[in-house]
């Protein structure tokens, strides 16, 4: 996880995270405006993320495997 741009107002307390493999890392948005969320490191196929909400991440119980 990481926020790239802390808000001029709310800052960030966090920047970057690794947790432990079974763990998981609730996010909660104080964006009033334009706050997404991705999970790929491509923003164009992104979910909104509206003030309030929340997101679990956690790793996925096996490896997603891309095939070209």
């Amino acid at each position: 996880m990481r926020e790239p741009w802390p808000s001029v107002v709310t800052g960030a307390q966090l920047a970057h995270a690794r947790y432990a493999p079974g763990s998981s890392l609730v996010v909660t948005s104080e964006m009033n405006d334009g706050g997404v969320v991705f999970g790929d490191g491509i923003e164009d196929d992104h979910l909104e993320l509206a003030w309030g909400q929340t997101v679990t991440v956690r790793a996925a119980p096996q490896a997603l495997r891309l095939v070209a």
